[in-house]
């Protein structure tokens, strides 16, 4: 038996990062965007916002970037012969948008410095974003396929689903485990005061009524995803010659870049090196305190691109039995 050109289902994928940290040779990435220790006062979200467009399937690959992230063995030219079956769009970040910053001492207004917490208690609280970022920003940024000169698929993002991914929400109550109001003469207000609150109420984040949602451009489900086919609902793939140029974009229209701008984000989030109950404050006769250390880790955010479909290549000799008389 001779070895002959077979066809492997073979998924594509690039990403873009956004970070409060890069760490290793990350921050040399092209098209990625973070804090790192060569820039501690980094606004990734601000940097993000900043290019129009963002270019995949162009300037990474798996030795540049991660196997987790893009798994392009060359980049911007095809490697085999590649029927394109369908292409999907993912905007995705942390499972829990409830992110936080510590406390720390510095001047002017960027973002907090990378690595550098000064205490440990939460200062800064965001729970928006992560909502915002996966279910907002792709209705206000474009998606655009091209091979060689001709833009084979185009249009908003929210037209591209990934088919995967994570679907859910929750609604929620949480104050003070002991409810108290702090009144400040000063600026006739009255503050929520939780039960480690100073007697002025400004170190206070109580949480108020919340609602978590979990979403991306759609249902996951593997088949719902931008599929290429005829005018019968056929599957109709697109062929990609070897060694052909690639790229996909996604631009962002003003509006996008206007709410991601000044943005200070993305944040950490704070784990616990003790049990929770040790960490309680804990006021003997001799006034001792004993304060629970916390680790901070920096959230990240991304979008990744997933095409599927089918590769060309010469049959490897494992797949066939030797040649015999």
């Amino acid at each position: 038996m001779q070895p002959m050109n077979v066809s492997e289902i073979y998924p594509l994928y690039d990403s873009v990062i956004i970070s409060q940290r890069l760490w290793g040779n990350e921050p040399k990435v092209k098209g990625w965007f973070g804090g790192h220790e060569g820039d501690r006062w980094a606004r990734p979200f601000e940097m993000f916002s900043q290019a129009p467009e963002h270019i995949f399937f162009k300037d990474r690959t798996e030795g540049s970037t991660h196997l987790a992230y893009c798994n392009l063995q060359s980049a911007e030219r095809m490697d085999f012969a590649y029927r394109l079956y369908s292409i999907g769009v993912r905007f995705w970040g942390p499972i829990s948008a409830f992110e936080v910053s510590p406390r720390i001492q510095h001047d002017g207004d960027g973002m907090l410095p990378w690595g550098t917490a000064l205490g440990d208690d939460p200062f800064a609280l965001l729970s928006t974003l992560g909502h915002q970022w996966k279910s907002e920003i792709p209705r206000h940024t474009s998606f655009e396929f091209k091979v060689e000169q001709d833009v084979i698929a185009e249009g908003p993002c929210m037209a591209f689903p990934p088919g995967h991914g994570f679907t859910g929400g929750g609604s929620a109550w949480s104050g003070p485990v002991t409810p108290g109001v702090v009144y400040d003469d000063t600026l006739k207000t009255a503050f929520d005061q939780n039960i480690d609150a100073d007697t002025a109420g400004e170190d206070s984040i109580v949480q108020q009524p919340q609602h978590i949602s979990v979403v991306n451009q759609g249902c996951p489900v593997l088949g719902n995803r931008f599929n290429f086919t005829n005018s019968a609902g056929e599957p109709q793939p697109i062929e990609i010659p070897r060694g052909a140029l690639f790229q996909a974009s996604i631009k962002l229209t003003p509006y996008a870049s206007y709410m991601l701008s000044e943005t200070m984000g993305p944040l950490y989030y704070m784990f616990n090196r003790i049990c929770p109950r040790e960490s309680y404050y804990t006021i003997g006769e001799d006034s001792t305190i004993q304060v629970d250390p916390a680790t901070w880790f920096g959230t990240r955010y991304g979008i990744t691109i997933s095409m599927l479909g089918e590769r060309l290549v010469q049959q490897r000799g494992q797949y066939h039995a030797p040649e015999t008389d």
